[in-house]
C-alpha cells in the first residue's frame, strides 16, 4: 500500500495539537518501520515547511477560496491528481478535512469528537460526518472513550473502529532541569473557550493564598487566550520535549484544564516524566492514567482546589508513587500505536 496521509493542518478548526501531536509521532514511527517510499504526505500552505524531509505537496491554503482546502479534495480535484502523479493508492485522512466521495480508498483518524458533540463546532455537519464514516474502510482512534463516541455519534460498526493507543517518548523520563524558577505550578490546555480555565483560576486563587507560586502555562493559543496572564504568569506556547519534561519533572503540580481529551496524550508525558498531575476525572483520562493521577469534578471548584492541595501535600514525598506512574505510562509506545493503525490497513 503506497498511502498517502492528509495531515492535521488541512482542516479548518480552531485548535488541533493534540491532534498533530498524535499524528506526527505516529507517521514518524511508521516511516521507521517501512520503506519511506510508501508514505506521501498531503499538507496545507501554511504548514508545508514544518514537514521538510518528507515526500509531500501543498494542495492548498486553510480557510482560502472555494471552501479553502475542502473544496479541493473532490474526484478529479489537486489531491486527486497529486494523488496519481505520486502513485498514491489510498488515503488516510483527519475525519474534518476527509472528502465525501474521496477519490482513494479512505481510512480515518479521529482523535477527537468534540467538534460533531452537540453545542460544538461542526455539529451542524454530523450528517456529513456520518456519511463520510461510512464511506470509509476504517476508522483509527486513540483510546477506547473516542472508539465509543464513534460508535453512538456516527453509527460506525463495532468492528470498523481500531484503537491505536498514543505512546510516549522516552525523553519525558530523562531527568531535566527547568527553565522557570521554582515553585511554580503547571497548567497544561490550549486556550479553547472549551476548556475550563473559569474553574482552574478561581480555585488558584485559594491556592494562591495559602502560598504564592509562579503559573506556568503551556498549550496552543486559542479564541480563549487571556490578554494577560497576571504578575507571575509564564506563558510557554510551545518548547522542545526536554524542556517540556523539565516543566513537568520540578513543578509542584501539573494541572491539566481541559474539558475534552479524547487520547490522554498529554496525561502520559507529565506521568512518564515523574510529575505530579491533577487532571479531570472524565473521556480518556482515566483509561490511561489509572490510579496515578489526582482526579477532580470538572464542576467543582472544591473538588479541585482538594486535589491541588493533595498534590502539594503528598507529591515531594510520595516517590514511590510517581516512579509506578512513570513505569506505567512506559508501557505506551508509539510502536505499538503504529502497529495498530497497520492493522486498521490491513483489514481493508
Amino acid at each position: 500500500m503506497h498511502l498517502g496521509i492528509l495531515t492535521p493542518d488541512t482542516q479548518q478548526r480552531c485548535c488541533f495539537g493534540d491532534e498533530e501531536r498524535y499524528m506526527r509521532r505516529l507517521l514518524a514511527t511508521l516511516r521507521r518501520m517501512q520503506d519511506q517510499a510508501r508514505l506521501f504526505l498531503f499538507t496545507s500552505e501554511e504548514q508545508h515547511g514544518s514537514y521538510e524531509g518528507w515526500m509531500r505537496v501543498a494542495i492548498g491554503k486553510v480557510g482560502g477560496g472555494r471552501g479553502g482546502i475542502a473544496g479541493l479534495l473532490g474526484v478529479g480535484g489537486p489531491l486527486a491528481r497529486a494523488a496519481k502523479k505520486a502513485g498514491v493508492n489510498a488515503l488516510f485522512a483527519p475525519l474534518a478535512a476527509a472528502p465525501v466521495n474521496p477519490p482513494l480508498p479512505l481510512w480515518l483518524y479521529i482523535v477527537d469528537v468534540r467538534p460533531w458533540e452537540p453545542g460544538g463546532d461542526r455539529a451542524d455537519d454530523l450528517k456529513q460526518a456520518k456519511r463520510v464514516c461510512a464511506e470509509a474502510r476504517g476508522i483509527v482512534a486513540p483510546s477506547e472513550h473516542t472508539r465509543r463516541r464513534c460508535l453512538e455519534l456516527f453509527d460506525v460498526p463495532l468492528d470498523k473502529v481500531v484503537v491505536a493507543p498514543p505512546g510516549v517518548d522516552a525523553v519525558f523520563a530523562d531527568p531535566s532541569e527547568t527553565i522557570v524558577e521554582k515553585p511554580y505550578l503547571m497548567i497544561v490546555g490550549d486556550t479553547c473557550k472549551t476548556h475550563n480555565y473559569p474553574l482552574v483560576f478561581k480555585g488558584l486563587a485559594q491556592i494562591q493564598k495559602e502560598r504564592l507560586h509562579t503559573l506556568v502555562v503551556t498549550g496552543t493559543a486559542c479564541n480563549a487566550e487571556p490578554t494577560d496572564w497576571g504578575p507571575r504568569g509564564v506563558r510557554i506556547e510551545k518548547c522542545p520535549d526536554a524542556q517540556l519534561a523539565g516543566l513537568y519533572q520540578n513543578a509542584e503540580a501539573v494541572i491539566f484544564a481541559t474539558l475534552h481529551d479524547g487520547s490522554g496524550q498529554r496525561i502520559l508525558e507529565a506521568l512518564r516524566a515523574g510529575g505530579v498531575a491533577v487532571a479531570p476525572n472524565l473521556d480518556a483520562i482515566p483509561e490511561v492514567a489509572g490510579d496515578y493521577v489526582l482526579f477532580y469534578n470538572h464542576e467543582s471548584v472544591e473538588s479541585f482546589v482538594r486535589a491541588v492541595r493533595r498534590g502539594l501535600q503528598e507529591g515531594p514525598s510520595n516517590l514511590d508513587q510517581r516512579r509506578r506512574a512513570s513505569k506505567r505510562a512506559a508501557e505506551f509506545s508509539w510502536e505499538k500505536c503504529a502497529w495498530k493503525a497497520l492493522s486498521a490497513f490491513k483489514r481493508g
